[in-house]
Order: C-alpha cells, then sequence, then structure tokens
C-alpha cells in the first residue's frame, strides 16, 4: 500500500505551498487539467521538477505558460517575479532596489501573477544577494 501525504511533493518529498484552482487557471496552459475536487500545491523546491502537485497528479514545466525562474533547471530566460517580469538574466545587482519601489508605485498582484500563488519578495531579495556574492 502506498502512503500519500496531502500537500507533500510526491517527486521530492518536501512541503508544497497550496494555491488555489484561480493561480492554476492563470498559469496553466489546458486548465481542462485542474480538477475542481483536488488541492493544488506548488513545489519550492528548485531541484524538483514539479510546479504544481495534488495527490496522484504532477504537473511540470511543460504544463505552464511561462517559464518558472524558481527552479535550478530553469534558463535564463526563467521568469522570478512574474509582475514586474524580471528574469534570472535580467536582474543585476540593485534589481531588488528597483524592484520594491516599482511595488510601491504601482503595488502587485503576486496572489494571482505569480505560479506560487504568494510574494516572491524573500526569495528574490535572496537570489540577488547569491547572485553577486559569486560575482555572476
Amino acid at each position: 500500500m502506498l502512503f500519500v501525504m496531502e500537500g507533500i511533493c510526491p517527486k521530492c518529498k518536501q512541503k508544497g505551498q497550496k494555491v488555489s484552482h484561480e493561480v492554476l487557471m492563470a498559469h496553466l496552459k489546458d486548465i481542462s487539467k485542474i480538477k475542481k475536487d483536488k488541492g493544488y500545491y506548488f513545489c519550492w523546491s528548485g531541484d524538483c521538477e514539479n510546479i504544481y502537485f495534488a495527490i496522484g497528479e504532477n504537473l511540470t514545466q511543460e504544463d505552464v505558460i511561462r517559464e518558472v525562474g524558481y527552479k535550478n533547471f530553469s534558463s535564463e530566460d526563467g521568469i522570478v517575479c512574474f509582475c514586474f517580469n524580471y528574469t534570472k538574466g535580467s536582474i543585476g545587482p540593485d534589481s531588488f532596489k528597483e524592484k520594491k519601489l516599482k511595488v510601491k508605485l504601482h503595488g502587485c498582484n503576486c496572489a494571482l501573477r505569480n505560479p506560487s500563488g504568494g510574494c516572491c519578495t524573500s526569495w528574490f531579495k535572496n537570489y540577488v544577494k547569491e547572485k553577486f556574492k559569486r560575482g555572476d
């Protein structure tokens, strides 16, 4: 008998972040894949191929509209800020300050635009810090 826990990614065994069906509808290429009776989660693990998962279901980069930059295997075109279209490759040393100013001036809609259904700010800040600590 296979034991599966809701909210735990079946591929990497990490805890996922619950997402609404509205977030899935905004990010999946084919919304008919959404099962109304299932709870879906976003997988934050950088090494996992799952973007979303539910019990008995795995949705990967092939299933989403835009490349998700939170994965280690994503290209420089992978998006890391979906409100202001920052990609891995477009981020510079001052990007975090720029992003904060844009949020202050224009607001954001991370709850819908970000595939995780949440804010990217802490991930973005850490990414900028790591990228420029190494001198990339």
